[in-house]
C-alpha cells in the first residue's frame, strides 16, 4: 500500500484533489494529509508526523497543488522501488550538486518529466538524460512529488533541528538517502501538473529563506560536495560549468551584502544630481 502525505494549507483537501488521486493512482492506498491551517508545521515537521501515521510500506509525499495526469502511477512507482538498489524515486532533479551553496534548479543538468500550469498557462518539462528503462540517477530531486520506501524510516528522517520553513527538504533527504548507500532516481513515466508561477522567482521574501536553507545544506552536506550522478561529462565542460555557477552565485551574494547596498545608498545623491 502507498500512503500519501501531504501538508495541507487548509484544513480539509479539496475534494477535486482526492478524487484525483483515487482516480488515478491504481493500487492499494490512504492519504494522510497533515493539517497545516494553523501554520504551526515546518513541512520537515509535517512530514515527520504523516511517517509516524502511515500505514503503508511506500510513502509518497507531495505538495498540494499537484493533480496527477499519468493513470497508474502508483503501481509503476511500486515496480520501480521493487529494485533494492534505489531509496527515492521523484519525477526531476539535478545530476550535480557543486561544492558552494547553490539551489538544485540553477543546474545546467537536469532531468525531468512533468507540466506546470502557470495560472492556466501549460509547460511542459520532459527532457533528460533517461536510461531506455525510462529513469535517471540524479544527486538531488524537486520536492513536488517523490516516494521512499517506508523501511528506511529510520534512519531516514526530516530534519527539523537545522532547517525551518518549507525549503531543503526534498535535497536534504536526497543526501541522506545516498548516505546509505542508495540511488536517487527519476522516473519519465510519471506524470502530473504543478500549479507553479515562474513569478514566485520575483518573491523577495520566499527567495532569503530559499538562499538561507541553501546555505544550511551546504554546512551541513560540505564534506561530500561535489556530487555527479547519472551523467558523464569531460572534465573540462564540468569544471567550466561549475565556476560559472559559483560566479552567479557569488555576484548575487554581492548584491545581497550590506556593503553593496550601504554603496548604493552613498552613491545615489550623485546620481540624482547627475
Amino acid at each position: 500500500m502507498i500512503s500519501i502525505i501531504i501538508c495541507s494549507k487548509g484544513k480539509y483537501l479539496p475534494d477535486e484533489l482526492i478524487k484525483n488521486i483515487d482516480n488515478t493512482i491504481g493500487c492499494e492506498h490512504e492519504i494522510v494529509a497533515i493539517d497545516n491551517s494553523s501554520g504551526k508545521h515546518s513541512i520537515f515537521s509535517a512530514y515527520n508526523e504523516g511517517i509516524h501515521r502511515a500505514k503503508g510500506d511506500i510513502l509518497h509525499f507531495r505538495h498540494d497543488d499537484i493533480t496527477h495526469i499519468s493513470t497508474g502511477w502508483g503501481r509503476i512507482a511500486s515496480e520501480i522501488l521493487k529494485d533494492n538498489t534505489i531509496g527515492l524515486l521523484g519525477v526531476g532533479g539535478s545530476h550535480i550538486m557543486p561544492k558552494f551553496p547553490a539551489y538544485y534548479c540553477e543546474s545546467p543538468y537536469m532531468s525531468f518529466h512533468n507540466q506546470d500550469n502557470d495560472n492556466g498557462k501549460i509547460i511542459k518539462n520532459s527532457d533528460g538524460y533517461w536510461s531506455s528503462e525510462g529513469l535517471a540517477d540524479v544527486a538531488v530531486v524537486d520536492g513536488q512529488q517523490f516516494f521512499i520506501p517506508k523501511r528506511l524510516f529510520p534512519p531516514l528522517k526530516f530534519d527539523e533541528v537545522n532547517y525551518s520553513g518549507f525549503h531543503g527538504y526534498d535535497m536534504d533527504i536526497c543526501m541522506q538517502v545516498q548516505s546509505l548507500g542508495l540511488r536517487v532516481v527519476v522516473s519519465n513515466q510519471i506524470l502530473g501538473e504543478h500549479r507553479w508561477s515562474n513569478s514566485k522567482w520575483q518573491d523577495k521574501e520566499m527567495m532569503a529563506h530559499l538562499y538561507s536553507s541553501m546555505d544550511v545544506f551546504y554546512r551541513k552536506w560540505e564534506s561530500l560536495l561535489p556530487i555527479v550522478r547519472g551523467i558523464s561529462k569531460p572534465e573540462a565542460e564540468m569544471v567550466n560549468m561549475m565556476e560559472l555557477w559559483q560566479n552567479a552565485y557569488s555576484y548575487r551574494r554581492i548584491l545581497k551584502s550590506k556593503a553593496y547596498r550601504l554603496g548604493k545608498l552613498i552613491l545615489s545623491p550623485l546620481k540624482r544630481n547627475n
